[in-house]
């Protein structure tokens, strides 16, 4: 009976780049690659999260209403997930963004 083994998606994902830098023939090229893989790692990833309309209007005290409509008028960018022919939603850092702007005008 042949025996399984079954890795995590990072294990494999390593093994991937591993064997990938294998591959690479020149020292020098390798030793930049795996520099540039380190220094990923140091660093956390910061993602943007993708808001509805409704949790963007719950942000700015506002209807997912008049979020769509502010949209519209090019207040506030909509993004589009890849692949998808409708806008998926609005970038947190965008919509605190415009609620910064508001505040600063009312002031």
């Amino acid at each position: 009976m042949r025996r399984r083994y079954f890795m995590s998606t990072s294990q494999r994902d390593i093994e991937t780049v591993a064997a990938m830098l294998r591959l690479v023939e020149s020292a020098e090229i390798r030793r930049k690659i795996e520099t540039a893989l380190q220094a990923t790692d140091e660093e956390p990833v910061v993602r943007d999260r993708v808001l509805t309309a409704e949790q963007a209007g719950k942000i700015l005290g506002r209807s997912d209403r008049w979020v769509l409509k502010a949209s519209k008028e090019g207040h506030l960018k909509r993004v589009r997930y890849p692949g998808r022919k409708i806008a998926g939603g609005f970038l947190e850092s965008d919509v605190r963004a415009l609620l910064a702007r508001s505040v600063e005008g009312v002031s």
